[in-house]
């Protein structure tokens, strides 16, 4: 499952694309949830609801996202962002069961505001048995922790397919 700041990289690194792209030849599949395709679009969570922060195309990501042939998967309910508000019944989310709502706060760590996200996007490859290739250091610390054969750092996963 690719971390958003993944996505960015692999945007910006065509040898890295090239490398991520020739990868699916040996079997590897791409995953992301719909909080990373809300970030890609400029989107930002405030005040309980999705607000466009950035004003920029979304192409660029779509067609890379489209050419590695990235799936989407269901995360996790946000209940502090859909308090009162009900959840969406489109499908992309569901509860989280004990293990996950301890994965959830074990990687915010007090600061919901800051890490939900990443703590959802987390403990959905958790979840769904994926593994989390982030650059973010401090989530991969954080994940380490919870369930370390989950997690993996961007470069760590470039020289895997380097050999």
């Amino acid at each position: 499952m690719f971390d958003t700041s993944v996505i960015n990289n692999v945007v910006n690194n065509y040898t890295d694309f090239s490398a991520i792209k020739n990868a699916r030849k040996m079997g590897y599949n791409y995953f992301v949830t719909n909080i990373q395709l809300l970030e890609l679009q400029g989107m930002c969570f405030k005040k309980g609801k999705w607000i466009k922060k950035i004003k920029y195309e979304f192409t660029i990501f779509e067609e890379v996202l489209k050419e590695l042939n990235v799936q989407e998967v269901h995360r996790g309910a946000d209940f502090f962002a859909h308090a009162g508000k009900g959840f969406p019944l489109d499908g992309s989310c569901y509860f989280l069961d004990s293990r996950g709502a301890e994965i959830v706060k074990n990687i915010e760590k007090g600061n919901c505001s800051k890490h939900r996200k990443d703590a959802l996007i987390f403990e959905s490859a958790v979840r769904n048995k994926l593994v989390l290739i982030t650059s973010d250091i401090k989530l991969y610390n954080k994940a380490q922790k919870e369930e370390a054969e989950n997690v993996i750092l961007y470069d760590d996963f470039i020289k895997t397919l380097e050999l």
